[in-house]
């Protein structure tokens, strides 16, 4: 296994939600997550746009290590786009040539919406 176990497990899991427009999503990599918004849906593509993160203050102050996000969708986003594989599974689109889960980059998780920094980098 590569990465973070979490990723890797909720990428697997089945009867996630089907992409639609103004949807929330997570993109998760090799050990990070990034919440993004759905801005478009088609037969093999969803297109998604990242939404802004900041470190949560309200429970004190940020030390690293720490998880508190605060998440709003940003309209200025970058936008990144994925493409739908015939497992269903949602890959970045550099990855859509792939039959091994473990060569796709990028994983696009419909129905979750979370951040998470790994600071072991």
């Amino acid at each position: 296994m590569h990465g973070n176990l979490m990723n890797r497990l909720q990428e697997n899991m089945v009867n996630r939600p089907a992409p639609e427009v103004g949807g929330k999503a997570t993109i998760s990599m090799y050990s990070d997550r990034h919440p993004c918004t759905i801005i478009g849906v088609t037969a093999d593509l969803v297109i998604v746009q990242r939404d802004k993160v900041t470190g949560d203050t309200s429970k004190g102050e940020l030390d690293i290590g720490h998880q508190n996000w605060i998440i709003e969708r940003d309209a200025g986003g970058p936008v990144e786009v994925f493409f739908v594989q015939a497992s269903g599974r949602i890959v970045d689109y550099g990855s859509r040539k792939s039959k091994s889960a473990k060569n796709t980059g990028c994983v696009l998780l419909v129905g979750t919406h979370n951040h998470y920094h790994c600071w072991e980098f």
